[in-house]
């Protein structure tokens, strides 16, 4: 598509950049399709499902679209309060507000009528307009509209809304506490409504104004109790005074154990969702994200800040928090998603029983998307989680992604997916340039992979000590960062400092697993452990969670029997951890394990040995003419001899970063004593 322009902007979708007074905005491919999409349909509305269909894929979800329209706006200096060139149309979709042109025009005095016009006419109501002009008229305002151009300025939240605050009414007998109740929510109420910004409040009772008139108010707080079998109730509702629209509506059953807690609790949900619907940039960003309930909303984005925080603990609330929002939401597709997310993540982290739930929820979550048919991209985006949780169903994954990446236009996800599996199979060259075509996701974004996470992997040891300091810098208590920075810095030779990031990994690690495993790492390098010690078979003994990290501390020992018994005892779910974790095991494994046909033949027998390699080799090389990725030197070697990589295929190829095979436990990894190896709680 040739450059075009757009207000003050020249779009230059080949070069993928935008041009204004000398400055260049450099915009991803993707986000210049959506761009160019809406610039070729700029006459009408375009959904979030046809630029999903369009530029992403049936397992993404709005969340992509969501994202690049954000990400646009940033580019143009947009807003969704002020939206100069992409107008939001709840629950319809997205249209541009400044027609493209071939050249640069810059505004006169018709573009000065053409505003005029359109602040005459943005606030009216057309179905209500309909029934009072009749079919003619309206029709006559259409062709005024038609052939004028909105303003490059929309309309936003400014001056002072006034809420008016009727008494609460009674239905049923009332009591000491009732009255009690009523009487202080009402006061409350008054008070904390009078703190928001730009909000005035009123009290509807006895209230009025010059010459005795009523007061005008913008919108009316409503609220009713009701008894019945001995319990009270409450409903509140916040209706819009212009047209009676309800704006909020919620209920509360109330305990007289705790009538302070419960009147906090509907003050607090009532003024967060006046905040919101009295602000046109939060309301406007509740409808992108798919929901009309203000309190989902609220809880949707509490639990978007806890799921970000990236541990077990956080993911447990996120998890709570997303639920909430589907109750009160039914049809809240993004919080089934994140919910979903949640899920998985926390199952990284998880033993084999709560992985159970966790699959249990996500299967549920998958069924009661699929029973509101909310959208093929949510319930396909659901099922793909589904299948990495399971933890044996990888093999399908691969094959759905490489269908995905070689139909030419698949989601961001899908490359750095595919590379996820790459790195667990030591590809590590081939990844690193998977990870290249994929759009970068940045720390704090809700998307179904980070490959910004997926880099740091990869990155040599020197390097991955800064980035996962980075990491932790924006996310203190990542669990996932914690470990392998512990690792790294014992390899260099900082115990105290590893030391200390493995006690933050333990601090935040509920099922202990993880920081088991970084613990065993560091405390056979020190010497700590050593074969037929009582502390050894004591670890041995342990239940099934321990399974991989047992295997793993039998191996890196040399104990070719024990942990093979270990890994041959692997739950389905567990294979997950398997295929995550194994490239970064066998870097302190010993030569003899490594090398020995029998550790091949186990690798073989779980499937992720010889056979399973070669088939992601098959599938670079399939998809080769779409990404433009080529196996290795070291890969195609191994592909062309029918041999098992053992080294990662990137850091072997340069000098000075390759850990040979058996070199993890070799004498300069042995730093001298540190802290004695306690078991995981």
């Amino acid at each position: 598509m040739s450059s075009f322009y757009l207000g003050p902007y020249e779009v230059c979708p080949e070069q993928c950049l935008l041009n204004s007074d000398g400055l260049q905005t450099k915009l991803t491919p993707r986000n210049m399709d959506v761009l160019a999409y809406l610039a070729e349909h700029a006459n009408r509305v375009v959904t979030s499902d046809e630029l999903l269909e369009k530029f992403w894929s049936p397992v993404a979800s709005d969340h992509a679209v969501h994202k690049a329209i954000s990400e646009l706006r940033g580019a143009l200096g947009d807003s969704v309060r002020n939206q100069h060139f992409i107008k939001t149309l709840p629950r319809r979709g997205y249209m541009l507000l400044v027609a493209p042109s071939a050249t640069q025009r810059k505004p006169g005095k018709l573009d000065a009528f053409r505003e005029l016009v359109w602040g005459l006419f943005a606030g009216i109501n057309y179905r209500h307009l309909a029934t009072g002009l009749g079919a003619v008229a309206l029709l006559g305002v259409m062709l005024v509209l038609a052939t004028v151009r909105q303003p490059t300025v929309a309309t936003g939240f400014s001056g002072r809304v006034t809420v008016g605050l009727e008494p609460f009414t009674y239905r049923g007998d009332q009591t000491e506490s009732s009255e009690f109740l009523r009487e202080g929510l009402q006061t409350s109420l008054l008070n904390q409504l009078s703190r928001l910004k730009e909000v005035r409040v009123v009290s509807l009772d006895a209230t009025s104004t010059d010459g005795g008139n009523p007061e005008q108010v913008d919108h009316i707080l409503q609220g009713t109790f009701f008894e019945a079998d001995g319990e009270q109730r409450v409903m509140v509702h916040l209706i819009r005074s212009s047209d009676g629209v309800h704006e909020y509506s919620e209920r509360f059953d109330l305990d007289e154990s705790g009538l302070f807690s419960v009147q906090d609790f509907i003050v607090s949900n009532i003024v967060t969702a006046l905040s919101i619907h009295l602000d046109d940039q939060q309301r406007g960003m509740m409808y992108d994200w798919g929901t009309t309930d203000a309190i989902a909303y609220e809880r949707f984005k509490r639990g978007d800040f806890y799921y970000n925080q990236f541990n077990p603990a956080d993911f447990e609330r996120a998890i709570k928090l997303y639920q909430e929002a589907t109750r009160l939401d039914p049809n809240f597709v993004n919080a089934y998603v994140g919910l979903a997310n949640a899920a998985n993540n926390l199952s990284v982290f998880s033993g084999v029983s709560r992985q159970r739930e966790l699959l249990d929820l996500v299967s549920g979550v998958h069924r009661e998307v699929a029973s509101r048919a909310l959208g093929e991209a949510a319930l396909e985006s659901i099922r793909a989680v589904e299948m990495r949780m399971a933890g044996n169903e990888y093999r399908r994954q691969e094959q759905q992604l490489r269908e995905q990446i070689l139909s030419g236009n698949p989601p961001s996800y899908a490359l750095s997916h595919y590379a996820l599996l790459l790195i667990g199979a030591r590809l590590y060259d081939e990844a690193s340039r998977f990870l290249d075509l994929a759009e970068d996701q940045r720390p704090f974004e809700l998307t179904p992979d980070e490959s910004w996470d997926y880099r740091v992997t990869i990155a040599k040891p020197a390097e991955a000590i800064r980035r996962r300091k980075d990491q932790l810098m924006l996310r203190p208590k990542h669990i996932g960062a914690l470990g392998p920075l512990a690792r790294a810095l014992y390899q260099e030779g900082r115990e105290a400092e590893a030391q200390w990031y493995l006690d933050r990994q333990r601090d935040e690690d509920i099922d202990g697993i993880t920081s088991d495993y970084t613990r065993l790492v560091i405390a056979v390098l020190s010497g700590k452990l050593q074969p037929g010690s009582a502390e050894l078979d004591a670890l041995y003994a342990r239940g099934e969670d321990f399974n991989y990290n047992n295997g793993a501390l039998a191996f890196m020992l040399g104990d070719l029997d024990r942990g093979i018994n270990f890994w041959s005892q692997l739950n389905p779910l567990q294979m997950r951890r398997l295929l995550n974790v194994n490239h970064d095991s066998e870097r302190y494994f010993p030569a003899s394990v490594l090398e020995n046909p029998r550790y091949a033949e186990l690798l073989e027998s779980l499937d992720v040995g010889k056979s399973w390699q070669r088939t992601l080799m098959e599938g670079v090389i399939a998809m080769r003419e779409v990404t433009g990725v080529d196996l290795s030197v070291a890969a195609r070697k191994a592909y062309t001899n029918e041999t098992l990589v053992l080294n990662n295929t990137l850091w072997a190829a340069q000098p000075g970063h390759s850990i040979a095979v058996g070199e993890g436990l070799s004498a300069r990894y042995r730093r001298g004593p540190a802290r004695e190896y306690t078991a995981a709680r």
